[in-house]
């Protein structure tokens, strides 16, 4: 055992040195072994009543250190609390509780920062009597504790004694680092296709398109004399086609009569049947004016507006947090660095450990910005420690100094990759065709009558009028 002297003091309202009033809490840094014992991280607590206080305490070995938390009457929540992480020797001397050594809780080397960055690194180390002594690059000897005691005597077992209160329970450890992440999976099985869906509602009716130019007017016939209407008798049977008498001679041409009188108009007849449809003559010549368009058809009624969809939640803000203190960071980072870890923060919410964050440096002048994933460890008293295990990415100038204030602030994450192709859609069925246009030309000429189909010879094209017998045969 050690004997430590606590002697804590605060100035009171006449500007003297008090001691305070409170309690001071002991426990080990982490489980340890004894010999064959296993030493839990239970500690014990110690009363501060106004006066200085003498306490016995253990000499720490090689794998742990004291975790100590100062409890006073000052400490208002658990944010104003002292905590150190120490070191006590084997020692038949009181010592001075200021006088112990802090350590880094990991790795139980001093905190103070040397004037190299290697003094403080130990190099070696030897056993002397039960202790064992540690020594630094710069020759500095550490008395890490007991490692090996006396094998006494085995004495009688005693009585089991009464089991003592139990201690308060210690600080949660640091938090790992997060491992690499593992290799994707195997892809899974391709699921059978859906059902091919309803085929959708027909679309509106496009805008009717400009009318074509009209063709001339060709030369009108004779009126003949008009008879009268008589009753409409019923349909007869059809008779017999009888056979087709040899064309007589033609006739000389007769002068053109006097135009007669217009008659009355009489009842439309019913519609024929439709003749077979004749050869398609060649290309006429194009009609007059035919460059000038027509006119514009009127323009289809607008669809019904869809309704408005409904507003989603509002995301949780990331607003920009200024971190620092923890460590001076380098400013000359290159991508595949890490990890560094900028400052402490008791409540890290609403961050999460893997977003996509910049670190930029606020030295004044400067335009560097660190890119990566933020990363969280618990840092005991101290909060939460925020930082990155591997740096993504680096903008602006670097230099060859670091920097310890820095502004975290939420980035975009890097383009996913593309995901698969759409399955295309069905074929939409095809529109009706059009009605064939008219067309002129030199070769026979069908005209489609109400009642019969007939073809006139093109030496007759030419000729100032056309005329047709009873039989419906042309002739000039």
């Amino acid at each position: 055992m050690t004997q430590i002297l606590i002697d804590i003091r605060r100035p009171n309202e006449a500007g003297e040195l008090v001691n305070v009033y409170g309690e001071i809490e002991w426990y080990p840094s982490r489980r340890n072994t004894t010999d064959d014992v296993v030493i839990d991280t239970i500690g014990f607590v110690v009363k501060l009543d106004g006066a200085p206080v003498t306490v016995d305490v253990v000499a720490n070995s090689a794998d742990y250190c004291w975790a100590v938390v100062e409890r006073t009457e000052d400490a208002h929540n658990e944010t104003g609390l002292y905590r150190r992480y120490v070191t006590v020797p084997d020692s038949s001397n009181v010592i001075n509780y200021v006088d112990l050594t802090d350590v880094d809780p990991n790795t139980f080397i001093p905190t103070t920062v040397p004037t190299n960055p290697l003094d403080g690194m130990v190099v070696s180390g030897d056993v002397v009597g039960d202790n064992l002594i540690l020594t630094t690059y710069a020759g500095t000897d550490i008395n890490a504790g007991i490692v090996v005691g006396a094998t006494g005597a085995t004495g009688a077992t005693g009585a089991t004694g009464p089991q003592g209160v139990q201690g308060v329970q210690g600080e949660q450890g640091i938090q790992g680092v997060k491992g690499d992440r593992g290799e994707q999976g195997i892809q899974g099985i391709t699921g059978p296709t859906g059902e091919t869906g309803a085929t959708g509602p027909r679309g509106l009716q496009g805008i009717q398109g400009e009318t074509g130019a009209n063709g001339p007017t060709g030369p009108r016939g004779l009126q003949g004399i008009q008879g009268d209407t008589g009753p409409q008798g019923l349909q007869g049977a059809a008779g017999a086609t009888g056979a087709t008498g040899a064309t007589g001679a033609r006739g000389p041409r007769g002068e053109r009569g006097v135009t007669g009188d217009t008659g009355a108009t009489g009842p439309q007849g019913a519609t024929g049947l439709t003749g077979p449809q004749g050869l398609t003559g060649d290309t006429g010549p194009a009609g007059a004016d035919s460059t000038v368009p027509g006119p514009t058809g009127s323009q289809g009624e607008q669809g019904i507006q869809g309704e408005t969809g409904n507003t989603g939640d509002t995301g949780i803000g990331l607003a920009p947090i200024s971190i620092g203190g923890a460590a001076d960071i380098p400013r000359n980072l290159s991508i595949g660095d890490g990890p560094y870890y900028f400052g402490y923060k008791i409540d890290f919410t609403p961050w999460a450990i893997g977003q996509y964050v910049y670190f930029t440096d606020q030295t004044s002048g400067s335009d560097l910005v660190y890119f990566a994933q933020l990363n969280v460890l618990f840092a005991g008293g101290f909060g939460y420690a925020l930082g990155f295990t591997t740096l993504l990415g680096v903008t602006g100038t670097t230099h060859a100094d670091t920097s310890n204030v820095w502004l975290m602030s939420f980035a975009p994450a890097p383009i996913g990759a593309t995901g698969p192709q759409g399955i295309q859609g069905e074929t939409g069925a095809a529109g009706t065709d059009g009605e064939p246009g008219v067309v002129a030309g030199t070769a026979p000429v069908v005209y489609t009558a109400l009642t019969q189909t007939v073809s006139i010879d093109p030496s007759l094209i030419d000729a100032a009028w056309v005329y047709f017998d009873t039989d419906g045969n042309p002739y000039v």
